[in-house]
């Protein structure tokens, strides 16, 4: 290292030490431009202190102070930094005037203290917190793959409504193939399904179709229509020789609107009640005819309103009685109840008409013998 001239930087003192050497608190040095010194080879020495205050200027709120004893130099703050914290444990620091003051955050967003993370509470960032958007777009991600949400403009087409996205024109698009399924009794075909298709639709189901609400069926036979016999041109005018039986029930007959011109009834035959109980099935015939083995009741099953019958009573072996259903308003001499002719074989016929649910007119026709 070369020397190097310091005397124009230090000011020493007046009348330094002269030595060949030096105590343990001081510098001793050549002073070439003292010509005594540098004639006579003798060094000057300066305490560390002294000599080192010449370098060390103290700036703004520090002190550079020298030792009383060992010639060092003391260098402290005389004001600002340090300070106590304020506020509790796990609060952020701020400077209150000068002091420290702590405080704790709250509202959407909450502190690790540990790891100074700040993190916002769910569902807690509102649409008004966003940015703003460019006027008529969407918040959306177009990506096709994670990413975040950006603004989307609207297409042709579309626009807004207030709040609510209309589309303003109808779609577009181009239709390449027609076909038919074949479901709920319907099925068909399509000719030229590329280009201009051609749709012939027709029915999977045979016989006459039901509709159900949803779909086509197979209608039942005496469920759901009566099968006609006899020729097509018979079904316009329908009569016994082209009824399957002869016979239409009255149920199926209509309540108004049918004019009947002409009607017979078979007889039928209960045979020879032995029992007392002689039931006149009216859902099956008009006429009913039957020989009393033994006093007998007689009862009334299936009558439809507005159905007029007729009774035929032979009397048996014996004089036996004839008794009645409740319910019957009679239309006789006596406006009683007849009573059967007590001569073995003799026949008394009775016709009756149904009023209501149980209750009927009865009329005494006569009897063959007393």
């Amino acid at each position: 290292m070369n020397d190097e001239p310091i005397s124009g930087l230090v000011t020493f003192p007046s009348t330094p030490t002269s030595a060949t050497g030096t105590s343990a608190d001081e510098i001793e040095f050549l002073d070439v431009n003292d010509t005594t010194q540098a004639s006579s080879g003798t060094n000057k020495r300066v305490n560390m202190a002294d000599f080192f205050s010449m370098f060390i200027q103290a700036g703004a709120n520090v002190t550079i102070t020298k030792q009383t004893t060992g010639g060092g130099v003391s260098i402290a703050a005389s004001g600002g930094g340090g300070g106590t914290p304020g506020g509790t444990s796990g609060q952020i620091q701020y400077d209150n005037a000068g002091s420290f003051g702590g405080f704790t955050m709250s509202g959407d967003a909450s502190l690790v203290a540990s790891t100074g993370v700040i993190t916002i509470a769910a569902s807690a960032v509102t649409l008004a917190k966003q940015a703003n958007l460019v006027a008529s777009s969407l918040i959306g991600n177009p990506t096709g793959s994670s990413a975040a949400p950006s603004a989307i403009t609207l297409g042709a087409g579309l626009s807004f409504s207030g709040t609510t996205l209309t589309a303003s024109t109808g779609g577009s698009g181009t239709v390449t193939t027609v076909s038919v399924v074949s479901t709920n009794g319907f099925a068909g075909t399509v000719a030229t399904a590329t280009s201009t298709p051609a749709i012939t639709i027709q029915t999977t189901i045979t016989g006459l179709l039901k509709g159900t609400g949803t779909a086509l069926v197979a209608a039942t036979s005496g469920t759901d229509y009566l099968a006609p016999s006899g020729s097509g041109a018979g079904l316009t005018a329908l009569n016994a020789s082209n009824l399957a039986s002869g016979t239409v029930p009255v149920a199926q007959l209509p309540v108004t609107g049918l004019t009947i011109t002409q009607s017979a009834s078979p007889i039928t035959n209960d045979g020879t009640i032995s029992g007392g109980t002689w039931t006149a099935n009216l859902a099956t015939a008009n006429v009913h005819a039957a020989t009393l083995g033994a006093a007998t009741a007689l009862v009334f099953s299936s009558a439809a309103v507005g159905q007029q019958f007729v009774i035929r009573a032979t009397q048996g072996a014996s004089n036996y009685a004839l008794t009645f259903p409740s319910g019957i308003t009679w239309f006789t001499p006596t406006f009683a109840a007849p009573n059967m002719p007590a001569t073995a074989g003799g026949v008394m016929v009775l016709t009756f008409n149904c009023t209501g649910s149980g209750t009927y007119d009865g009329f005494y026709c006569g009897s063959s013998t007393l």
